[in-house]
């Protein structure tokens, strides 16, 4: 982890999140922030525990998920017509897809120099 030009952080949120369990994964984390890694937080990820990691997560992504601010509305897009085009498939059927949208998260605010 030490050399990582990234980090690709997929697990549980909340109390459960890896990250936040001891605190040497958290300097692990804060030294490839500090020397430049890229880190991504998927999912259930961008939410720290409840009484830790926000600081760090302004910090390492600029924003995370916080229960009862936060919202994750979800959202069906049904295509019920699809257009004529060259490239499609002529049997290709109809179809829905869902989607859910993570909205309000904490953030790190913004101001002009």
């Amino acid at each position: 982890m030490d050399k990582a030009d990234a980090i690709f952080m997929f697990c549980t949120g909340g109390n459960g999140h890896y990250t936040f369990k001891e605190p040497e994964r958290i300097a692990v984390l804060k030294r490839a922030a500090a020397r430049g890694a890229g880190l991504m937080f998927y999912h259930y990820c961008v939410e720290p525990p409840a009484e830790s990691g926000h600081a760090e997560m302004l910090d390492w992504i600029g924003g995370y998920f916080e229960e009862w601010w936060s919202v994750n509305p979800t959202w069906t897009a049904e295509f019920k017509e699809l257009p004529k085009h060259p490239h499609r498939a002529p049997n290709e059927k109809t179809f829905a897809l869902s989607t859910e949208c993570w909205c309000c998260r904490r953030a790190l605010t913004w101001q002009a120099s």
